[in-house]
């Protein structure tokens, strides 16, 4: 297309300046959603000592997925599913 090397990254960022906007307006509209802080709903362990490999015991932990308490688009889905059975 005969554009200069200079001017490529301008080029490949301005099509994705419009996702970012995108994005943003979408976080803006929505409180439920968690586009920019994404481990703002982390409930887990916030600090561990670490151990050696070979001091580590063999049983395996069991977790609870982290999961917002309001998020439509997880209850959409998890209602699809089960109507889906």
């Amino acid at each position: 297309m005969g554009f200069p090397t200079d001017m490529f990254p301008v080029l490949f960022t301005i099509p994705r300046v419009a996702g970012w906007i995108a994005h943003w307006v979408e976080f803006l509209a929505d409180s439920e959603n968690n586009i920019y802080r994404p481990r703002q709903n982390y409930t887990g362990h916030s600090k561990r000592e670490f151990v050696e490999v070979s001091k580590r015991a063999d049983h395996k932990h069991e977790t609870d997925p982290v999961t917002s308490k309001k998020n439509k688009r997880r209850e959409a889905a998890q209602q699809f599913r089960e109507e889906g059975k």
